[in-house]
């Protein structure tokens, strides 16, 4: 694997529930590089609406790129799936190197194959939505479904894919579940250093 830009510390659910608190307000930024004989589109922040759009629109004035870069706190889960749909039908690869949290998760899932910087946060938690207060999603909800079938689409496997959203769904809306290599269904491709 190779490097993309340089580490950070990150406290991952200190760090999400500061965020949601402040309810992160600015879309997310793209960038074009080229780095060790590869063509890189990096998405850093917030996965919000419309912005499936704005990616397919950016990818598509760059028609060599090979990886997608994420660095997100995550946001709308529909937006996140249809970027997702996105990456797999473009046969694009997916890699974490500092943080992806909540729907960047969904996003990380499309790539094949998926890498993650050992030292990077890749965190899942319940959807929710925000009213007076956050609500968390229900299991079997429209959304729940949305997931399954999308997983679904990805993994063309039905249990790998029940595998997956019960993971997303185990842990409340106002936690963060940190995913390791324990989690060998995901078929996370781990590299360090070392590996470089």
């Amino acid at each position: 694997m190779f490097r993309f830009s340089s580490r950070y510390t990150i406290i991952g659910s200190a760090l999400f529930i500061f965020m949601v608190s402040i309810n992160f307000s600015f879309a997310a930024t793209y960038k074009a590089f080229h780095a060790q004989g590869r063509d890189i589109i990096s998405l850093n922040g917030a996965i919000k609406s419309g912005e499936s759009k704005r990616f397919e629109n950016f990818i598509a004035t760059h028609e060599n790129v090979q990886y997608i870069l994420l660095q997100s706190l995550g946001g709308s889960v529909n937006e996140a799936i249809k970027i997702g749909k996105i990456i797999k039908q473009s046969k694009l690869k997916t890699a974490v190197e500092t943080y992806c949290y909540s729907a960047c998760f969904i996003t990380l899932m499309s790539g094949e194959p998926r890498y993650v910087y050992q030292e990077a946060y890749v965190g899942v938690h319940r959807p929710y939505f925000e009213k007076d207060k956050i609500v968390q999603d229900t299991k079997h909800s429209s959304t729940y479904c949305s997931l399954a079938h999308y997983f679904q689409f990805l993994l063309g496997d039905n249990k790998q894919s029940h595998q997956v959203v019960s993971l997303i769904y185990k842990t409340p809306s106002k936690d963060m579940y940190q995913v390791s290599p324990s989690e060998s269904f995901l078929d996370l491709n781990y590299y360090s250093h070392s590996a470089l």
